[in-house]
């Protein structure tokens, strides 16, 4: 599932940069590429720490708030890491087959 939603962000990502020609060189095109997955989660870990700031609610199991923080920030982190492994291939490959 992570290997999918990698590539398959990156190939979007890679079409549309391509496309509308936002960087002129090869590894422009690649780098934002690559970073369009990280940005994703980003976007996503930020989503869902804003919801946790305005739940506030006390966990029904004991843990505290600061962990429910943590495991988001450590799902971002796995964004950024199989990004860097997956995505730099996948956007390599992506935006050679979009260049023609």
């Amino acid at each position: 599932m992570t290997i999918a939603a990698v590539a398959g962000t990156t190939a979007g990502a890679a079409y549309l940069i391509v496309g509308r020609g936002i960087a002129t060189s090869t590894i422009g095109q690649v780098l934002l590429s690559a970073a369009a997955f990280p940005i994703v989660t980003a976007i996503v870990a930020a989503l869902l720490i804003a919801v946790q700031f305005a739940q506030r609610t006390p966990q029904t199991h004991g843990g505290s708030f600061g962990m429910t923080i943590f495991a988001i920030c450590m799902f971002w982190f796995y964004g950024v890491m199989a990004s860097a492994v997956i995505g730099v291939p996948a956007a390599v490959i992506a935006v050679r087959t979009f260049r023609g």
